[in-house]
């Protein structure tokens, strides 16, 4: 699938990388909807379905594990990243395990 056919969740709580994301992704042409804490998360992933998903896992209100499991629960096909500044081999383990296809820590590069 090409970006430009994407629809995208970006669940970050850090407005300037929140926004840096959306930014670069709309550039590219997919459809992308932000949440700045778990409880929009839970809204958004209730009210739309996603391709891909970036969520950091530390949120205020629900985490990013939390959201991940009803990511996977309602659509198994969903690309699930976890960004985080939490970057020890047992997180990225417990991120993996609750069902993310991948894991990217804080500093990143666009």
């Amino acid at each position: 699938m090409q970006v430009d056919q994407l629809n995208m969740l970006i669940v970050e709580d850090e407005a300037l990388i929140a926004d840096l994301l959306a930014m670069h992704f709309k550039d590219l042409g997919a459809k992308t909807t932000v949440a700045r804490d778990g409880h929009q998360g839970v809204t958004a992933i209730d009210q739309q379905m996603f391709d891909i998903a970036i969520v950091d896992i530390q949120l205020p209100g629900p985490s990013g594990l939390i959201l991940c499991r009803q990511l996977r629960k309602k659509d198994p096909k969903t690309w699930i990243i976890m960004l985080t500044a939490r970057g020890t081999e047992s997180d990225r383990v417990i991120g993996l395990e609750q069902g993310a296809d991948d894991y990217l820590t804080k500093p990143f590069s666009i």
